[in-house]
Formats: C-alpha cells, sequence, structure tokens
C-alpha cells in the first residue's frame, strides 16, 4: 500500500475491482503482471505516475531511468522464457518421469540441477546480457545448437564446477532480477 500518496486510491480500487485481477488470484497464477495491466487501465493511472515522478524527484531519483532498466529486463526475461519454456518444459516433465519409473516419486535434487543447468543455458543464449557467457559455455560444453543443448549431450562437459559456469550461472541470476524475479520462481512456472 502506498501510504500518503492519493492519487493511488483510485489506482487501488481499480486493481482490486478488475475481474481479470480476481480471475488470476483464483486460478492461483502470479497476479503481478495482471495487477499491473489493470493498473495502467485505472483512470487515475496517470495522475499517480506524474505524482510519483515528483516525490522521486524531490529526493533526487532517476525513476524513469530506472523503470527504463526494469521495463527492458524484463522484457528481454519475457522473451527468453517463452523461447525456452518447451525445452524447460519437456526437462520437468523428464524428471517426473524417471522419479515415478525409480519408484519413489521424488525427483532426485542433482538430476533436478542437471536440468536447470541445461534449462539456464539455454536462457543465457537468449539473454541478450548473457550472450557471451553463454559462448563461452556453448564452447566448453561442445553444444551446436544453443536451443537444442541436449544434440551430443556429454554429461562430463555440464559440469558446474567448470570455470565457464560461474560467469553464466550469474549473468542469469542478474537478468532474472533485473526483471523482478527469480530462476527459483521461473523454474516452476
Amino acid at each position: 500500500r502506498m501510504e500518503g500518496l492519493e492519487t493511488y486510491q483510485p489506482v487501488e480500487a481499480h486493481i482490486v475491482r478488475d475481474v481479470g485481477v480476481g480471475a488470476a488470484a483464483a486460478a492461483g497464477l502470479d497476479i503481478f503482471p495482471v495487477s499491473v495491466a489493470a493498473a495502467r487501465r485505472a483512470p487515475g493511472w496517470k495522475a499517480m505516475v506524474g505524482e510519483v515522478m515528483q516525490q522521486a524527484a524531490l529526493v533526487g531519483s532517476d525513476l524513469a531511468g530506472i523503470w527504463k532498466g526494469l521495463a527492458v529486463g524484463r522484457l528481454e526475461w519475457l522473451t527468453a522464457t517463452t523461447a525456452t519454456h518447451g525445452l524447460k518444459t519437456t526437462l520437468r516433465e523428464a524428471l517426473k518421469m524417471d522419479a515415478a519409473a525409480g519408484g519413489g516419486g521424488d525427483i532426485l535434487r542433482g538430476d533436478e540441477n542437471d536440468a536447470k543447468m541445461v534449462w539456464m543455458y539455454t536462457m543465457a543464449s537468449q539473454l541478450p546480457p548473457c550472450r557471451d557467457t553463454a559462448k563461452a559455455w556453448q564452447s566448453a560444453a561442445n553444444i551446436a545448437d544453443p536451443l537444442q543443448p541436449l544434440e551430443g549431450y556429454r554429461a562430463e562437459l555440464w559440469d558446474a564446477r567448470r570455470a565457464e559456469w560461474a560467469p553464466l550461472d550469474v549473468a542469469v541470476q542478474a537478468a532474472a532480477e533485473r526483471a523482478g524475479t527469480s530462476l527459483d520462481e521461473a523454474w516452476v512456472m
């Protein structure tokens, strides 16, 4: 809740009454993007943004620059998650099938970490700030096609202890943070 910001109340009321926000919440979906979209449609949106910008200027904040960085990061992240969603789904389904075939039903942590590594590399290949680190890993793991990283897969090359992995791991986590999310949140969606 934004205390002391008079123009927020009409926007908040619009979000609370928005049917799409309620439907997303009822379905157990991430309501953040739906709430943001509803807020932007609110009659008081422009007035609220203007007031926030005035407050930011009073304290010397470059809020417009910060918002631009967040917007760019979010768009890059959404593009990458869309491009890699099929692979992530395939990897997660394979983990479930392997766990069920093993009789225990539980996914082994090491197997999940290996699957996440493959997905993270593919994400890095699609994220502009991560492309150099992805290329270094592509070379280290002998990957021919970034969107088909399992073709010619050799487990011994996909070792998170290799020097080439750490920069990729850090870069993808930073991209997730710029987008306002985390790798763990993205993995389960």
